[in-house]
C-alpha cells in the first residue's frame, strides 16, 4: 500500500475511499466525480469543465456561489437610478382554490383591489395525464376562471393570464411526471398547445405561464433530458403564442439547487419575462437539513434573495426579463427555548396552524395583524434581511410590510428590476391592505376609476363631403357612386384618349372645388419651398404635372401646391404608384399602367424609365400619383365606463324581457358552479320547444349578467353608482323593495359569510322568491342560532351569519325544479325517507371553509326502505331538472359540522347534553363507492356537477352554535322549513346520533356509563382521525357506517346493488 499525491488528489474530489496505486496507476474505489474541473490536465474526474449557471468552482472542484467559492469572480450586477426606473409590471398570482380551501381571509375575484396590479395570473389550470391536454380540472376551478375575467369589466387594460404547474404538481401522484412526458414529445406538446389555445380563447386569457418545480430535479420526479426538453417546448409554446398575441412567463427557483436545471440563458429569448420565486427561502424542511439546520430565519431574506438573482446576473439575463416575488404570507416555526426568539435560535417543528391558513408553518398576512394585535406585540425589524420579526410564547415568524417591500424594492430597483409580482393576492385581506401598501412602496399610481354614468351612445356622423369629380384608369369605367360626365350641350360622354395635352372646364361646384384648391407650379427647382401665398401646401412634383404638359428641363419639375390644411380628398395617403393590378400578364410585368384603384384619387403623373425616390424602378410608361380618402375618424365615447353601463343596462333589459330564462331554458348549475360545460343545443327531442324560445336566453349573456350584477354588491365605492341605479331601476324595481341595492347590500354586509356572486345568482334565478326568501332567512338564523344562556332572539342581529354561501335554495322554498329542504324534511319525518347509514368524519383542516373538527354525516335514501327501489314515487325528492345524461338522486345526505376549538361546543340545559353546530349542510347523492383500506363504503357527494349544497351557519364570531335538539320556541313569524328543521333536530337527538350514543363514539374515554349524559366540562378526549374508541372496539370511528336502535350500534348497513356504484371511483 502507497499513497501518491496524485491518488490524494483523486480522493479529495472523488468523496470515496483513500485510493491507492499499483501499477495500473491510481485506483478509485467508486464513480464518483467532482463537480467542476478548478485547472486539473483533464475533465476525466469532472462532471464538467465549468459549473451550471457559471458559478464558481472552488479548488477542489465543487461549485458555489458564495464569497468562499468566487472570492476574485464577483458577480456585475446591474446598476441604476432608482428614481429612474419606474415600475411597469405588477402581477398578482391568484389561488383558485381560495374560496374552497380557506374559511377566512379568501379574497374573492370580485374583490381584488382595483388598479393594484398590471397582471394577474389565475393559479393553477391541469393537464391530463393521459390525454395531455389543457383544462381547468373541476367545475370549482373553471368557475373562478370565469369570476376573475370580471375584472376586466372595471380594468379593460388589466392582462389576465393562466399558469399550470405549482409545487404539488410534481407531488408523487398522476400528474407528477407530465411536464416532462409533454416536453418530451412532440405529439403530446401539440396536444397541449392546441387545447391551451383552445382554453385562453374560452376564458380571455391574455398569456401562459409555466411553473415546472422542478426539471431535472430527482426529487421532484424530473429526468436528465429535461434540460435540453424545456427549452424546445418554450420555443414552440413561444411560437404558439406569439401567433395569438399572447405572452409567455416561466416561474424560476431562486435556489441554486433547483436553478441549475434551467438552460436560463437559452430559455430567456422564448418567453416574456421570468417570474423569480424570491418566497420560501426557508420553512419547516430545513430542520433535518444538514446544510441549513434547525435554525429560525426568514423565507424572504433579503440576503438570500439577492444570492438568488445573482444566479441570474452571472448569466447576463437582462433586468427588464426578471420579476421579483413578493409574498402576502410567511413561515413560521416552535422554537425549542421561548426564551431564545431572534433570528437563529434553534427550532423544532413548523409553527401552529392558522385559523385561516390552516396549515402548521403557514401564516397570511391578515393572520399575523391579528396575533400581533391580540398580544399587544411590537413588531422589530431587521434591515439586513430586510424583514420584521414578531414572537409570541414558543411562536416565531417574520413578515413584510410597507417598510420592508420598500427596502427590497429600492435595492431591487436599483440593479434595473421594473417588475415584480405577489405569491398570493388571494392572502390579502377584504380591504386589500397588503395590495394597498405595496402599491405605495413602488410608487405606482392608481388609474381614474371608471365612470360608468349612462349616456347616450355618440353616433357617428353622416358622410358631408361629396365625392371629387376624378378622372378613371384606361381600363376601367366609373367607380360605384360615380356617374359619366356628359359635355355640355352634348349627349357625349368625355372620354380622353389623345396623348396631347387638354382641359376639362367645369364649374366650381363641390365636387370639383379640390381642383380650385390646387395648382401646378411652373418648372422649378425649388421643390416644397416653391409652395408660397396661398397654396402652402406642397403635395408632390413631376415633370409633365397632371400628365401632357410639357415636360420640364432635366433638375427642374412642377411643384402641386394645395391650401393649407391639405383639402380632405388629399389629406389621406397619397403615393406614386406603378401599377393598380391592371396588366399582370408575363409580358406586361414592366408596363407602368398609370393608374390608380378605384378608391383612389389621381392627381399627378410621371413618364420615363424609372423614376428614383419617387417611383421606384424596372418601369416603362406613366407613374400614378394615387391619393386615397382619409379613414373617418369614429367619435369616441369619451369615457369607456359609460358604453359598459350601457351593456349592464341592455343585459338587465334583455333579461326582464323573458326572466323565467335561467330556470326554464338554460338550467344553469348553481351554488357551488353556476355554469354548466354545456350549450343550448339539447341533445333530447323534447327540448326543442325550449330551444325555439331560446333566441335571446344564452349562456353568455346570464353569465354576463352575473359578472356585472356581482360586481354591483362586491364593489363598495361611489364610482359605482350608476350601475346600482340600473339594478334598482330595471330589476329590483319590478320584484320587491328587498332586492333594492340599499337593501340587499346591508343584508350581504349583516351576514358577511356570504358569497354575493351566489346570493345574485340565486336571485335572478328566483326573481319572485328572493325577496321573501331573504326575510325568511334572516329570521331563520337569528332564531336557530344562539350563545349557550342567551335566547335565540338575543343576538345582535348585525352578527348573525348565513345559510351557506354555495347554495341558498333553502331561503325560496325550491327552485325550478329543485326540492324545497321543507319538502325533504317533511317526508324525512314522516317516513317517506329513510336513514340508510350515519359516519362520523373529521377534518385535519381548513377544508372547503370548514373548521377542523368533526363532522356528522347522515345519508336518507329516497324510499321507507334503506337500498331497496321504490314503488311509491319519489320524483318530488330529487332534482327534476331537465339535462340529458342527468343521473337520478338516491339519497339526501346532510352534514353537520362541529367546531371543538368552540369551548361551548357541548352544553347542558335541564339535564341533557347538546352538541353545538356551526354549520350545516344538505346536498343530494347518486352513487355510492366502496371504502378504501378496510372503511365502510359511502355515498359520493363530491361531484359538484350533479350535487350542490344547501344548508346554513351560525355567526362564528360571536360563538353562536345550534344545539342541535335543544328546546327552544321559534317565534311566530318563522319560515317552514325553519320549523322541520328544528323538528328534524330534536329527532335525531331522541335517536341518539347527536345526543349521548352518537358522542361516545368520538369520545375516549367517555365519562360515566353508556346512559349517562356526556359531561360538557370534562367529556374526555375528542378522537381527531387517528385514535380508536372504545365504543367501536378500539377503531378509528371515522371510518364506520352506523345506524342506531333500542338493541344498541349496528355497523353492517349494506350498500345497494353494485351495479350502481359511482363508475368514477376505484374498488
Amino acid at each position: 500500500m502507497c499513497i501518491h499525491v496524485a491518488c490524494i488528489r483523486l480522493s479529495l474530489l472523488s468523496t470515496c475511499r483513500l485510493t491507492h496505486l499499483s501499477r495500473k496507476g491510481c485506483q478509485s474505489t467508486c464513480d464518483r466525480k467532482s463537480d467542476c474541473n478548478p485547472g486539473w490536465e483533464s475533465n476525466d474526474f469532472s462532471k464538467g469543465d465549468k459549473c451550471p449557471l457559471n458559478v464558481c468552482c472552488s479548488k477542489h472542484g465543487f461549485c458555489g456561489y458564495t464569497e468562499e467559492f468566487c472570492k476574485g469572480n464577483e458577480v456585475k450586477r446591474p446598476s441604476c437610478s432608482i428614481s429612474d426606473t419606474p415600475v411597469d409590471r405588477v402581477i398578482g398570482y391568484y389561488e383558485g382554490w381560495a374560496t374552497s380551501n380557506r374559511r377566512c381571509n379568501a379574497l374573492r375575484p370580485e374583490e381584488i383591489p382595483y388598479g393594484a396590479y398590471t397582471h394577474l395570473i389565475f393559479s393553477f389550470a391541469t393537464i391530463n395525464p393521459k390525454s395531455f391536454e389543457v383544462s381547468p380540472g373541476n367545475y370549482e376551478t373553471e368557475d373562478m376562471m370565469e369570476r376573475i375575467g370580471t375584472m376586466k369589466i372595471l380594468q379593460p387594460d388589466l392582462k389576465i393570464w393562466v399558469a399550470f404547474g405549482g409545487w404539488a404538481f410534481n407531488d408523487p401522484g398522476p400528474t407528477e411526471t407530465i411536464f416532462s412526458d409533454v416536453a418530451a414529445s412532440e405529439a403530446n406538446t401539440e396536444t397541449f398547445l392546441s387545447s391551451l389555445v383552445k382554453l385562453m380563447d374560452k376564458f380571455n386569457f391574455d398569456g401562459v405561464d409555466i411553473d415546472w418545480e422542478y426539471p431535472v430535479a430527482t426529487d421532484r420526479h424530473g429526468r436528465d433530458e429535461d434540460y435540453e426538453n424545456i427549452v424546445t417546448f418554450m420555443k414552440k409554446l413561444r411560437a404558439r403564442m406569439d401567433k395569438y398575441r399572447r405572452g409567455v412567463s416561466m416561474a424560476l427557483p431562486a435556489s441554486y439547487w433547483y436553478l441549475q436545471h434551467f438552460d436560463i440563458v437559452k430559455l430567456e429569448e422564448h418567453v416574456n419575462w421570468f417570474n423569480l420565486m424570491t418566497y420560501d427561502m426557508h420553512g419547516a424542511w430545513d430542520i433535518d437539513n444538514k446544510w441549513t439546520g434547525p435554525w429560525a430565519n426568514s423565507h424572504t431574506n433579503l440576503t438570500d434573495i439577492q444570492l438568488g438573482l445573482d444566479l441570474l446576473w452571472r448569466n447576463k439575463i437582462s433586468p427588464s426579463k426578471v420579476t421579483m416575488g413578493m409574498s402576502y404570507y410567511t413561515r413560521t416555526f416552535t422554537l425549542t427555548d421561548p426564551g431564545c426568539n431572534k433570528p437563529g435560535c434553534r427550532v423544532s417543528s413548523p409553527g401552529e396552524a392558522g385559523k385561516c391558513s390552516g396549515t402548521a408553518g403557514v401564516l397570511l398576512h391578515p393572520e399575523i395583524q391579528d396575533i400581533i394585535s391580540k398580544n399587544n406585540l411590537k413588531p422589530v425589524l431587521d434591515r439586513e434581511a430586510a424583514v420584521k420579526t414578531v414572537s409570541w410564547g414558543n411562536q416565531w415568524t417574520s413578515f413584510d410590510d410597507a417598510a420592508t417591500w420598500r427596502l427590497k424594492a429600492n435595492k431591487l430597483r436599483g440593479q434595473c428590476i421594473t417588475g415584480f409580482m405577489v405569491w398570493a393576492i388571494s392572502h390579502d385581506d377584504e380591504f386589500g391592505t397588503n395590495a394597498e401598501a405595496l402599491a405605495s412602496v413602488l410608487g405606482r399610481k392608481k388609474p381614474d376609476f371608471p365612470n360608468f354614468t349612462i349616456r347616450p351612445k355618440v353616433e357617428d356622423s353622416p358622410d358631408l363631403e361629396s365625392k371629387t369629380c376624378r378622372w378613371t384608369s384606361c381600363f376601367e369605367g366609373c367607380p360605384s357612386g360615380f356617374k359619366e360626365v356628359q359635355r355640355d350641350g352634348h349627349k357625349e360622354i368625355m372620354l380622353d384618349t389623345t396623348p396631347c395635352f387638354g382641359k376639362a372646364c367645369c364649374s366650381d361646384t363641390l365636387v370639383t372645388s379640390l381642383y380650385s384648391k390646387c395648382v401646378w407650379t411652373g418648372c422649378t427647382s425649388q421643390g416644397k419651398d416653391a409652395c408660397t401665398g396661398n397654396n402652402p401646401h406642397f403635395l408632390t412634383s413631376s415633370s409633365v404635372g397632371s400628365g401632357g404638359m410639357k415636360a420640364c428641363s432635366k433638375g427642374e419639375k412642377r411643384s402641386l401646391c394645395c391650401v393649407s390644411p391639405a383639402p380632405y380628398d388629399v389629406a389621406g395617403k397619397c403615393e406614386w404608384r406603378k401599377k393598380a393590378g391592371f396588366l399582370n400578364a408575363d409580358n406586361e410585368k414592366l408596363l407602368c399602367e398609370g393608374a390608380c384603384s378605384s378608391n383612389q384619387l389621381m392627381m399627378a403623373r410621371e413618364s420615363g424609365l424609372t423614376i428614383g425616390s419617387e417611383g421606384g424602378d424596372g418601369c416603362y410608361g406613366d407613374l400614378a400619383f394615387c391619393c386615397t380618402e382619409p379613414e373617418k375618424l369614429k367619435p369616441r365615447d369619451e369615457d369607456p365606463g359609460s358604453s359598459q353601463g350601457r351593456e349592464f343596462q341592455a343585459l338587465i333589459r334583455k333579461y326582464m324581457e323573458n326572466p323565467t330564462c335561467p330556470a326554464t331554458i338554460l338550467f344553469p348549475q348553481l351554488h357551488d358552479k353556476f355554469v354548466r360545460k354545456r350549450s343550448l343545443e339539447f341533445e333530447a327531442a323534447e327540448y326543442n320547444v325550449l330551444r325555439a324560445r331560446a333566441k335571446d336566453c344564452t349562456l353568455d349573456t346570464w353569465v354576463r349578467l352575473l359578472q356585472y350584477a356581482t360586481l354591483v354588491f362586491s364593489v363598495s365605492r361611489a364610482g359605482m353608482d350608476p350601475l346600482v341605479k340600473v339594478w334598482d331601476k330595471e330589476f329590483a324595481g319590478n320584484y320587491d323593495k328587498q332586492l333594492e341595492y340599499n337593501n340587499l347590500h346591508a343584508f350581504l354586509l349583516k351576514y358577511k359569510d356570504y358569497e354575493p356572486r351566489s346570493v345574485v345568482e340565486w336571485v335572478l334565478y328566483n326573481p319572485t322568491r328572493a325577496g321573501p326568501g331573504i326575510r325568511d332567512a334572516d329570521a331563520a338564523s337569528q332564531a336557530l342560532c344562539r350563545v349557550p344562556g342567551s335566547k335565540a332572539r338575543s343576538i345582535p342581529e348585525s352578527t348573525i351569519s348565513n345559510i351557506d354561501s354555495r347554495k341558498i335554495d333553502a331561503w325560496g322554498g325550491g327552485s325550478g325544479y329543485i326540492p324545497a329542504l321543507d319538502t325533504i324534511l317533511t317526508a324525512i319525518i314522516s317516513g317517506a325517507i329513510s336513514l340508510h347509514y350515519a359516519r362520523w368524519q373529521y377534518y385535519q383542516s381548513s377544508q372547503n371553509g370548514n373548521v377542523p373538527g368533526p363532522m356528522l354525516e347522515m345519508a336518507y335514501w329516497l324510499g321507507r326502505q334503506p337500498g331497496h327501489e321504490n314503488s311509491e314515487d319519489i320524483s318530488e325528492y330529487q332534482d327534476q331538472t331537465p339535462r340529458p345524461r342527468w343521473p337520478s338522486d338516491r339519497w339526501v345526505l346532510f352534514h353537520l359540522h362541529i367546531d371543538p376549538s368552540n369551548r361551548n361546543w357541548l352544553i347542558s340545559e335541564n339535564g341533557n347534553t347538546y352538541v353545538g353546530v356551526s354549520n350545516f349542510r344538505v346536498m343530494h347523492g347518486q352513487y355510492w363507492m366502496h371504502g378504501r383500506n378496510g372503511q365502510a363504503w359511502r355515498v359520493s357527494h363530491s361531484n359538484g356537477i350533479y350535487n350542490s349544497r344547501d344548508g346554513f351557519s351560525c355567526p362564528e364570531e360571536l360563538g353562536s352554535l345550534w344545539y342541535v335538539g335543544s328546546r327552544i320556541t321559534l317565534p311566530d313569524d318563522q319560515p317552514e322549513w325553519a320549523r322541520l328543521l328544528h323538528q328534524w333536530g330534536e329527532m335525531i337527538y331522541r335517536q341518539g346520533y347527536v345526543g349521548n350514543r352518537g358522542l361516545r363514539m368520538i369520545i375516549e374515554p367517555p365519562q360515566g356509563g353508556s346512559r349517562t349524559e356526556v359531561n360538557p366540562h370534562n367529556p374526555g378526549e375528542l378522537s381527531r382521525g387517528v385514535m380508536g374508541t372504545s365504543v367501536v372496539g378500539g377503531n378509528n370511528p371515522y371510518e364506520i357506517n352506523f345506524i342506531l336502535s333500542d338493541e344498541g350500534y349496528d355497523f353492517t348497513t349494506p350498500p345497494p346493488p353494485q351495479d350502481r356504484e359511482d363508475p368514477d371511483t376505484p374498488a
